[in-house]
């Protein structure tokens, strides 16, 4: 299968989510990215290539991508935005979104409808994950895209070398829970570097962390904000409240 069938589109950017929220400010020294300037190299000797990550953000990353097929019987594509504060990654968001077993497609206001929830919440956008179903981790030249997408639309900055620096995280995973990751950073010259992720993952769930909740509110939230891209294929799978999860949900007090 050729590379571009890899594809995930996303129209417009999150300029309008970022707008007005405080955490979100954009730096007004801070130049865009075009795809082009990803062939430069900055001349810091050291680059941002670490992706850290709680373990329960990684465990949802996984969990989402088993899902999103589970719900529609097949191997399926789907995103998330990463929610995290200072470089770390905490938690996953899920938009709306149409899928198929090699795209994904998101609109600009399926990014919006997330703006209430995410300012209610002061969360801070800091990259982008997504599954390849059954195919390999890794990242298309679309994906490459969209990383430039995310890091023009967010504010995430670091210090290297006493020099401020603008990141995104980007995480591609499968169904094997195989995981590649992307980071990339913009240095104020306006030099990008594009760096293969090593990952660190926090080796702690919560106290009160219960998989099988966690899977059924998963799979509750996709099943409310995903379609097929084919609408006359589309179907969900109607039995998974009944046996594909065990008493420990039901007897949680919450």
């Amino acid at each position: 299968m050729s590379e571009k069938n890899y594809e995930l589109k996303i129209n417009n950017t999150l300029s309008d989510l970022l707008e007005d929220s405080g955490n979100y400010g954009k730096d007004s020294n801070s130049d865009s990215v075009s795809k082009e300037n990803l062939s430069k190299k900055s001349k810091s000797t050291r680059k941002l290539k670490k992706i850290i990550i709680t373990r329960s953000a990684y465990n949802k990353i996984i969990i989402i991508a088993q899902e999103v097929s589970k719900l529609l019987n097949q191997s399926m594509e789907v995103y998330a935005l990463c929610i995290g504060d200072n470089g770390i990654i905490e938690d996953l968001l899920i938009p709306a979104q149409k899928v198929s077993s090699i795209s994904i497609h998101i609109n600009a206001n399926d990014i919006l409808s997330l703006v209430p929830y995410i300012r209610e919440n002061n969360l801070n956008i800091i990259g982008w994950a997504h599954s390849h179903g059954n195919m390999s981790a890794f990242f298309s030249s679309t994906d490459d895209n969209n990383q430039i997408t995310v890091l023009n639309d967010t504010s995430n900055y670091t210090e290297i070398d006493n020099i401020r620096v603008k990141y995104c995280f980007g995480i591609t995973v499968n169904l094997r829970e195989e995981l590649f990751g992307i980071v990339t950073t913009q240095f104020p010259s306006g030099d990008i570097v594009h760096e293969n992720a090593i990952f660190e993952i926090d080796c702690n769930l919560p106290p009160n962390w219960n998989e099988n909740k966690i899977r059924k509110e998963i799979s509750e939230d996709l099943k409310n904000k995903i379609n097929k891209k084919k609408e006359k294929d589309f179907q969900f799978i109607d039995n998974l409240d009944s046996n594909d999860y065990d008493n420990d949900y039901n007897n949680d007090d919450d």
